[in-house]
């Protein structure tokens, strides 16, 4: 009550206190906020005074004024390139320009070509533009023609051009003219042994007294050098005042980099020799090689015929070879008195003396066997042959051998051995080391008594050399060519189906040609009962379903005259030249072919191998398919095939599907265009046989009519290599292949058992087979 009583007497000073502190509270952090400004401001002005005085001027400020700041220039990501080489910035050492013309280009630059391209890693050939000549006929690579015909410019034209494409890739090269025969071996030799760090301006100079290269000796300039030039080249020509480049190349040179003729290097001295203008080398040659100068020239000159080029490069070639020869008889001398005195390194000493020992076996499954052959035969050349005659180079290979240990007799023996024959022989081919061989041979001595020596031959493998291949990507549009037979109408369904799933569902660059093969007595394509309107009618759908896609499907119809009297069975193994003659006209000449049966299954990877393997102008692709055994002896349930020892084998008799370019195929074509002659209408398949009993032997009908296509590039294509590998991701469908004889002669029944053991070797494994007969004598008994 009291409270209560207090509480009523003072409401109105309870009031005022609580609003009192209420603002209080409301307003103080105001005040306060505004209070420590003023007073931190001040606070921070007196210590930044005393601190001022009390630091070291030297002492590092930070400016935290405008901070932070944006970048000037946004950092970009890093691209690797797309060689190891080109990140690291490592070059190749030498490239060779060679000075030619209109009229010396047949003759010289193709001497030259012959001789150095093969050993160096990049050469060009630089003349001027003529009317008449073709260049395209010469076969030669990196031809560049200047419209400026002015020969005094030409050398500067050539300094532009080496800038704007190869200053990154060399760090020396050579100018030269073509009529200087180049001892290359001995250039690179020299050019390797020199700092890439020295500007160089190497050659031969014009004469004692100059200081300028002379053109015909060879001109060696470094990548330094010709990076001061490309500064500079504006200069030079506006400074011409020589009708000789020699004089100008030298002054262009001598004010880029100040830098004069030298012919002597870190060591290594350049020299050249000059012969008079009408020697003859075929016969001055032989007092030539008794001059050291003539021996240790880089260059010769000048030589005014072709042959006489290839007469200097066998001389030096054999001069080389020399050198190496006693150069290895050295170093085996050395490893015969250092193992010498260490009694464990006699021991494993092996022999060739400084060759590699060989493959050591971890297992026995590692071992390799010896081959035992004959002067005709080889035996168990591999699990499936016990005896087989040899090939003509495997014959070529015994006779080198056997010609060489003959003479290693002789040379031993002088006089005392006469050769009566080879009772056997071994080999054995080690991957880690060459050839092997052990050859027992019959020899009569001077009492007329026989007498065997046994001699051991190597062949060791030489240095490896990683080959240089063309530029390819795998944006190429595969163009597939199938053909169809009547009894293909099923597998071609399948693989029409396939082709959906693989290429036209994944958008593939591909496009695919069925070439329908039509016999007389079936219906025809001007029939409603068309045998292969199935296929027509998927090949349409397929193509409307993708149109927007641009990929499609086409067919291309064949008749084949086989009611004619001059058809035969002979028409039917050389069909293949017809369909391809036929359809590559329907593409381009860099258009990529694939030729293949009905019965594959592929998938997108071997795309990309047919891509990556075929190369325009230098290499056709035959893969080796994983072909399916029988059926009716594997048992085989899944709609698949799957890469299994006892579902099939690699088919190494296979050579159906081949890749090539149109261009390459017609080349080659019309090289074999007198044995086989083209097909340009239905009507023309009757003459592909025109040739075969008459102007072609027994052994090379064989070949054609049973490799075709492959045969053709292998022998009438040598600038073409073949690839045949096996791969996995093409997979043949078994089908049995009839066997008929149609004829008595040799060549038919030579064909008929080529046809028995392609169809038994695909049949089973030797398990299965063996198991086969063994259920079917049960049978039987």
């Amino acid at each position: 009550m009291i409270i209560l009583n207090f509480i009523r007497q003072n409401t109105y000073f309870l009031l005022g206190l609580t609003i009192g502190l209420l603002s209080s509270l409301v307003l103080i952090p105001v005040l306060e906020s505004n209070s420590n400004v003023n007073v931190l401001g001040d606070v921070n002005d007196i210590k930044q005074k005393v601190i001022k005085k009390i630091q070291d001027e030297y002492e590092p400020q930070i400016n935290l004024a405008g901070k932070p700041l944006k970048a000037q220039k946004v950092p970009q990501s890093f691209v690797r390139p797309r060689y190891f080489s080109t990140e690291l910035g490592i070059k190749q050492k030498l490239l060779v320009s060679v000075l030619s013309s209109s009229n010396s280009i047949e003759s010289n630059a193709i001497a030259i070509n012959k001789t150095v391209a093969h050993l160096s890693e990049k050469i060009i050939y630089f003349m001027d533009t003529s009317s008449k000549l073709n260049i395209s006929k010469l076969n030669m690579p990196d031809i560049v023609a200047f419209i400026d015909s002015r020969h005094i410019l030409k050398p500067f034209h050539i300094f532009k051009y080496l800038i704007d494409n190869y200053l990154q890739e060399f760090d020396y090269f050579f100018l030269v003219n073509d009529s200087s025969y180049i001892n290359f071996r001995k250039l690179y030799n020299i050019v390797s042994k020199i700092s890439v760090r020295e500007k160089l301006y190497y050659g031969e100079r014009i004469d004692q007294n100059s200081l300028f290269c002379n053109l015909n000796a060879g001109i060696v300039l470094s990548n330094s050098v010709l990076k001061l030039i490309s500064t500079n080249i504006d200069w030079c020509i506006r400074n011409i005042d020589s009708d000789s480049n020699d004089i100008n190349i030298g002054r262009c040179i001598l004010h880029s980099a100040n830098v004069q003729c030298i012919s002597d290097s870190m060591g290594q001295t350049y020299s050249s020799f000059n012969i008079l203008q009408n020697t003859n080398v075929k016969i001055e040659l032989q007092y030539l090689r008794n001059r050291t100068e003539f021996n240790n020239a880089v260059t010769i000159y000048p030589v005014i015929k072709q042959d006489y080029f290839y007469i200097l490069h066998t001389y030096f070639t054999k001069k080389g070879l020399e050198r190496d020869l006693n150069t290895i008889k050295d170093l085996r001398k050395s490893i015969e008195i250092t193992s010498s005195k260490f009694p464990n390194l006699l021991q494993n000493l092996t022999w060739p003396i400084g060759n590699q020992p060989g493959n050591t076996p971890h297992s026995r499954f590692d071992v390799l066997y010896w081959k035992y052959f004959t002067n005709t035969s080889l035996y168990l050349r591999d699990d499936f042959t016990t005896v087989a005659n040899h090939s003509k180079v495997e014959l070529q290979d015994i006779q080198l051998v056997l010609n060489s240990s003959i003479q290693f007799i002789h040379s031993k023996y002088p006089g005392n051995f006469r050769y009566e024959q080879l009772i056997s022989g071994y080999k054995k081919f080690d991957l880690s080391r060459g050839m092997d061989y052990i050859l027992d041979l019959e020899f009569r001595n001077q009492h007329n008594e026989m007498v065997q020596k046994r001699i051991q031959v190597c062949k060791p493998l030489g240095k490896i050399d990683i080959l240089k291949l063309p530029y390819v990507t795998e944006n190429s549009r595969i163009n597939m060519i199938l053909r169809v037979q009547p009894h293909d109408v099923d597998a071609t369904l399948r693989y029409l189906q396939q082709y959906r799933k693989i290429c036209m569902d994944k958008k593939e660059k591909s496009f695919l040609m069925l070439v329908l093969l039509y016999e007389p007595h079936l219906p025809g394509k001007d029939s409603k009962h068309d045998i292969y309107k199935k296929i027509k009618d998927k090949a349409l759908s397929l193509s409307k379903d993708f149109r927007r896609e641009n990929n499609k499907v086409t067919w291309l119809s064949i008749k084949l005259p086989k009611n004619s009297n001059r058809y035969t069975h002979f028409h039917d193994y050389l069909i293949n030249f017809a369909i391809l003659d036929l359809a590559v006209k329907k593409f381009s000449s860099d258009s990529l072919i694939f030729f293949t049966s009905p019965y594959t299954e592929f998938f997108n990877d071997f795309l990309n191998r047919i891509r990556m393997n075929t190369i325009q102008g230098y290499q056709v692709f035959s893969p080796l398919p994983f072909s399916e055994y029988s059926p009716n002896i594997t048992q085989r349930m899944s709609p698949s095939i799957d890469i299994n020892k006892n579902m099939g084998q690699f088919n190494v008799y296979n050579n159906e599907h081949i890749s090539f370019y149109v261009k390459d195929y017609m080349r080659a074509r019309d090289r074999i265009d007198h044995l086989i002659p083209l097909v340009h209408i239905d009507k023309d398949i009757l003459n592909l046989t025109q040739h075969i009993h008459s102007n072609i032997a027994h052994t090379e009908a064989i070949q054609i009519l049973s490799d075709n296509i492959l045969y053709m590039f292998r022998v009438h294509a040598p600038t073409l290599h073949i690839l045949k590998g096996t791969e996995p991701n093409l997979r043949l469908y078994y089908h049995h292949e009839p066997c008929e004889n149609h004829g008595r002669d040799t060549l038919s029944k030579d064909l008929y058992e080529h046809c028995i053991l392609l169809r038994n070797y695909n049949l089973g494994s030797r398990s299965q087979l063996s198991k086969s007969v063994l259920q079917y004598i049960s049978k039987i008994f």
